[in-house]
């Protein structure tokens, strides 16, 4: 499983105005089985909206859809979703999201 971290944005900016992020959450997806794989557009950095798990003829499939930069979909027996109260660790400082000014 690779960590992935979401989060509640408000409408709250801080003294640096940056929005303040609440409801820090670690999620995880373990895919059993993987039958096929593609993905397109990987960058440095990837904004997956939405993601989603649908049924297919050969199980399960994973469906990124692109916000920025990653696409693609993966085609498993099962799919597994964990989530953890929390942020990944050495991340605290790369989540800032600028509010418009």
């Amino acid at each position: 499983m690779h960590p992935n971290s979401t989060w509640e944005t408000t409408k709250q900016v801080d003294a640096k105005g940056h929005f303040i992020l609440r409801k820090h959450v670690i999620v995880s997806f373990g895919l059993d089985g993987l039958k096929d794989l593609e993905l397109n557009c990987f960058r440095l950095q990837n904004v997956v909206f939405p993601l989603s798990v649908q049924r297919s003829e050969s199980g399960l499939q994973l469906l990124l859809d692109p916000c920025y930069g990653i696409a693609g979909a993966l085609a498993a027996e099962a799919v597994g979703v964990e989530c953890e109260p929390g942020k990944p660790e050495g991340n605290e400082s790369r989540i800032v999201i600028p509010a418009p000014r």
